[in-house]
């Protein structure tokens, strides 16, 4: 499973509709398949150590490709710093973790 890697930004303070959106593909469905993603969350590391479960709905789902967007809401970006995402998905034979992308919480004026 494979991600682009590459940082995100979003401002502090970020509420919906602001989210947090992953694209994962699967180079090879027979090797994982996915479709059968039921559910997904985020883990979020903080720079201070700290680590934060964000949920994630899951989308535009096929066999090598799907979407994980997390809404934000309260407290997920108040703290200036870099936190480190994690998509954890969970499917019929077990959770596995992806790629973690870095998300930089950024002033608004500097947005």
């Amino acid at each position: 499973m494979s991600c682009p890697v590459s940082d995100a930004e979003i401002h502090q303070g970020a509420l919906a509709p602001y989210a947090f959106r992953y694209d994962a593909t699967s180079e090879d469905a027979a090797s994982f398949d996915l479709s059968t993603v039921t559910s997904a969350s985020f883990e979020v590391t903080r720079e201070n150590g700290n680590t934060d479960s964000w949920t994630a709905a899951v989308s535009n789902q096929a066999t090598t490709t799907l979407r994980l967007t997390h809404v934000f809401v309260a407290g997920d970006v108040d703290q200036l710093e870099t936190l480190i995402v994690t998509p954890i998905m969970a499917s019929p034979s077990g959770a596995f973790y992806a790629e973690s992308r870095r998300l930089r919480v950024r002033p608004l004026r500097e947005m």
